[in-house]
């Protein structure tokens, strides 16, 4: 017996309906893994909404994290690691509606992370071997030019430690297991990246061919199965193909955005929340 919640065909109706009705494929599935899943419409051939399924977690099942912002203080739930600028990059909540919390490059000569990086993360106890772990967040950036900017999860929080750059055409993986999002402008392109490391195996990386809008708002998504292969998300739509051996299925990961200037002008870098989740193990 199928679980799926399915809407009202209008056309089996002989009087108006007070809305239009979608097809009769769509409608709501219970996922006893993830909770409420509410599958999108499709109208004449084309998608009403865009992107993936939207799900309602059931957090019975499991464990998550989510911060808006609307705080005077970060929560203490998160940690934050700074270069050694004599203007000292930080991460604190930004006065601005709906809460925000901006992340501050520094602006010395040595335009490295060592010396201008601003490291936000949470805790080292999200595993995908647990299952069903994500990463998401929306962020923006002041400008655009200069910078080097990464989001999803990395493997440790003793040190300041950008998880991967990219200059030229040329991938440095810094941590020993890493995924998520890459933008930096000292690329031969300066697009998003979707990267990935495990044990110090480089993944397959991959260009999204986009490229972020200076002080606009995008949502980024990384989502990683049991097996550690990554599936990416650019504003609700998937972006790339799925990566395998994107990161050590059995390493515990913290969820982390570092940011830090390439050149002398400092950067302004705003998350207007952060969510992550897993399976409860």
């Amino acid at each position: 017996m199928s679980n799926k919640i399915r809407k009202i065909d209008s056309s089996s109706i002989p009087q108006t309906p007070l809305s239009p009705a979608g097809p009769a494929t769509a409608g709501i599935d219970y996922d006893k893994k993830r909770g409420l899943v509410i599958n999108h419409d499709t109208e004449n051939g084309r998608t009403v909404l865009p992107g993936p399924a939207f799900v309602i977690p059931d957090f019975r099942k499991l464990v998550s994290e989510f911060d808006d912002f609307n705080g005077d203080l970060l929560d203490t739930r998160w940690n934050t690691q700074v270069g050694n600028d004599s203007l000292p990059p930080s991460a604190l909540i930004n006065v601005q509606q709906h809460g925000v919390m901006r992340l501050l490059t520094g602006n010395d000569a040595g335009a490295d992370h060592a010396s201008n990086g601003v490291q936000f993360e949470g805790r080292l106890s999200w595993k995908p071997t647990n299952k069903n772990l994500v990463f998401e967040a929306r962020v923006k950036v002041d400008v655009i030019t200069s910078l080097a900017w990464f989001l999803g999860f990395t493997d440790q929080t003793a040190a300041l430690e950008f998880p991967v750059t990219l200059s030229g055409t040329t991938f440095t993986t810094n941590a020993t297991d890493a995924v998520g999002f890459l933008f930096d402008t000292a690329a031969t392109t300066d697009t998003w990246r979707m990267v990935g490391v495990a044990t110090d195996v480089d993944a397959t990386m991959q260009d999204s061919g986009y490229a972020p809008v200076a002080a606009e708002y995008e949502t980024f998504r990384v989502e990683v199965d049991a097996a550690g292969t990554a599936t990416f998300f650019r504003n609700g739509v998937q972006i790339g193909v799925p990566m395998k051996n994107a990161v050590t299925p059995t390493v515990a990961l913290v969820p982390v955005i570092a940011a830090f200037a390439r050149n002398t002008t400092s950067k302004n870098v705003d998350v207007d929340y952060i969510a992550v989740r897993q399976s409860r193990a």
